[in-house]
């Protein structure tokens, strides 16, 4: 994914992918541990809202606290971390 790419514009990719089940098969080693940093509530509320994909497909994305939440439509609710500019799901 280039680097160019706004913060929201990673979180949507990154939400479109795991939505349509096109994540990494888990069977295959993950790799290093993330190192998850504090996004700037600033940041987290300019993302907060309701997000459509022209396939009908619809995320929202919350502030919980100093957090990042995302949920797809009949999809539970996650937290998202924050690392090197990037939204990732956070460990579980």
């Amino acid at each position: 994914m280039p680097s160019s790419y706004s913060a929201t514009q990673h979180l949507l990719i990154w939400a479109a992918s795991v939505c349509s089940g096109s994540l990494l098969d888990p069977s295959l080693p993950a790799g290093a541990p993330r190192t998850v940093a504090t996004a700037d509530v600033k940041l987290i509320d300019a993302l907060v809202g309701r997000y459509r994909y022209q396939n009908g497909l619809a995320v929202e994305l919350r502030r919980r606290g100093d957090t990042l939440t995302i949920q797809a439509d009949g999809q539970p609710e996650f937290e998202m971390g924050y690392q090197r500019g990037r939204f990732l799901r956070a460990q579980v």
